[in-house]
């Protein structure tokens, strides 16, 4: 009788051990990203909706990353490695609820030239330079959010999250890059019953600035190209006036401050809207110096839905920026030379409009989430009366991701498909010709994107993924090449 108790036992436990083991890896299949689209609302940027969800959820992680291929655009590297660390968790507390996240990475980029700016294209003028280098990005991420209800129906909150990142390039011509970003936004949500409706504001501040020199006794200076737009503008020697790499005291600065608010409303988990509306001025130089003012208005709108596992998402985005050049004179007033700006000339218009739809199907061991989107670019400069250039960007990214779990293991495949087509409407003269047709190429030709993540959850909540992905262009003629590729390897921990 004992031996039959024991055998029973025993099997008793097996049972329970394997179903700990089975449970276990069903509470790590639910990732962070996971978690973090559960609540619709987190599409949006009122912050005081994480009140809405009861879900606790964190991970960190720590990885490292390699790049190469000739593929690529004039701005990228040859081949570059990176490593990156990050840490990021939302908490359900009894009074209030917390989100927060913190994140720094460093890449080591090598043959690296063009835009010495750390975003090319962010900006609506650019400075370029061409001769090839190693570079080294850091970048660190601090950001957080909180939540408080101040009664059954009405809820407060607000949130910040900070950018600063550096750049230096290590052969002439030498420069150093800072940039700093500030997001912050207080919002306030109405909650009855099932329906909700909230109301945000948004303050988002972006600069950046460069400070170039040359090093060495060479008899001939790097040249650099000013771009204000469609590749019109300035190419000389980079302490020439027209590159704007050497005003004295001041270096190449840039800042923008945008102001917008956002309107949300929802239902339950299955119904989540919002639209907002913004304002944005930029400034290129500081103090009495400033080169270039623009500014122009945006808006965003959004519309998700849910029906059991299914979820259809939908964004829209446009904006519009106008860029004037300041006229300038130095003038001498009692043995002071002052900078007097006299009046401006409209230089660069840009207008841009995207559309974006996805739909998600999510279950216990599977999920796919198949998108398209769509994005229209105008572009107009004035680089000299009477003469102007027009260009207008289309293109259309169609792509598919899935992930599959399988006891411990996840794999997460992604396919994607990426075409473009510029029209050019008027050209004007003194354009970089070859920069401009090198440019156009890399954004319009067909290419198909692939790549695949494999994870293994380990029991107790760590983890460990490689990643890999590829490039493969088509109708390519002035690019290096048709191909590109990046792998990566990923350990963390869920908690």
């Amino acid at each position: 009788m004992k031996g039959i108790l024991s055998h029973c036992m025993i099997r008793h436990i097996a049972v329970v051990a394997c179903l700990s083991v089975c449970a276990a890896a069903q509470a790590q299949t639910l990732r962070y990203e996971r978690l973090e689209r559960n609540n619709l609302w987190n599409d949006g940027s009122n912050v005081a909706a994480i009140r809405l969800d009861t879900l606790s959820y964190a991970d960190v992680a720590i990885g490292a990353s390699y790049e190469t291929g000739s593929f690529r655009s004039y701005d990228q590297s040859s081949s570059q490695w990176g490593a990156d660390v990050l840490a990021r968790a939302v908490t359900q507390l009894e009074k209030f609820s917390l989100r927060g996240s913190f994140g720094f990475s460093d890449v080591e980029a090598y043959d690296m030239c063009g835009s010495m700016f750390m975003r090319p294209g962010f900006f609506p003028v650019d400075v370029m330079e061409f001769t090839p280098g190693r570079k080294s990005f850091q970048k660190y991420s601090l950001g957080g959010g909180i939540s408080v209800p101040l009664s059954d129906r009405w809820l407060v909150g607000a949130s910040m999250n900070f950018l600063s990142a550096n750049a230096a390039k290590r052969k002439d011509l030498r420069y150093t890059g800072y940039c700093l970003d500030l997001e912050f936004a207080p919002s306030l949500l109405y909650v009855a019953g099932k329906f909700s409706t909230g109301l945000s504001l948004v303050y988002v501040r972006n600069t950046e600035s460069i400070d170039a020199e040359q090093i060495g006794s060479t008899q001939t200076a790097p040249f650099a190209f000013f771009n204000e737009g469609l590749y019109y503008g300035n190419y000389q020697v980079w302490t020439g006036s027209g590159t704007r790499l050497s005003e004295s005291g001041i270096g190449l600065p840039v800042s923008q401050n945008s102001l917008g608010v956002a309107l949300q409303a929802g239902y339950g988990n299955r119904l989540y809207a919002d639209v907002s509306f913004s304002y944005l001025k930029g400034k290129v130089g500081e103090k009495q110096t400033v080169w270039y003012r623009y500014e122009g208005p945006g808006a965003e709108a959004r519309l998700d839905f849910r029906a059991g596992r299914h979820t259809l998402r939908s964004r829209f985005g446009w904006s519009r920026i106008n860029n004037r050049e300041s006229v300038l004179d130095k003038v001498a007033e009692g043995g002071v030379i002052n900078t007097v700006e006299y009046a401006s000339n409209r230089l660069f218009s840009s207008n841009r409009l995207n559309l974006a739809l996805e739909y998600e199907y999510l279950a216990p061991a599977f999920e796919i989430r198949p998108s398209v989107e769509f994005s229209d670019r105008q572009s107009l400069v004035l680089p000299k009366y009477p003469e102007t250039a027009s260009q207008e960007l289309r293109s259309v990214l169609v792509g598919v991701e899935a992930r599959l779990r399988a006891w411990l293991f996840e794999i997460s495949p992604r396919l994607g498909w990426y075409a473009g087509e510029t029209v050019e409407f008027s050209k004007a003269s003194g354009r970089m010709d070859d920069l401009y047709a090198y440019a156009c190429e890399y954004e319009t030709a067909p290419r198909v994107l692939a790549g695949a993540e494999l994870r293994f959850n380990f029991p107790g909540g760590c983890f460990i993924s490689a990643d890999g992905g590829l490039v493969r262009a088509f109708k390519v003629n002035l690019l290096p090449g048709n191909m590109r590729w990046s792998a990566g390897l990923k350990f963390g921990y869920n908690f």
